[in-house]
């Protein structure tokens, strides 16, 4: 009687053992996965930054570019209007 308990006890203890270990290698997965998946949002943002950053670059030249149009057709439309003056005084 006390060797069939002996043995069921230590069957248990094993059993249990492998039940632990199986748990920690699933703990192992999924830590891992958690750890890939903050990596992946820590990039994710880090593209999101730069991807900003660019925008706002290319919105500054872009306005950049239209204020140099409206400066120079504003310079043409000055330079047009004096000399039809000008040519107004001539023939006149």
């Amino acid at each position: 009687r006390k060797e069939e308990t002996s043995r069921l006890l230590h069957k248990a203890l094993h059993q249990s053992q492998k039940e632990v270990q199986i748990a920690t290698n699933k703990l192992g997965v999924v830590e891992k996965d958690r750890s890939d998946g903050f990596a992946r949002i820590e990039e994710s943002q880090q593209r999101v930054q730069e991807l900003e950053s660019r925008i706002e670059d290319e919105r500054k030249r872009a306005t950049e570019v239209v204020d140099n149009r409206i400066a120079s057709f504003q310079k043409f439309g000055k330079t047009y209007f004096q000399q039809e003056t000008l040519d107004k005084i001539i023939c006149a």
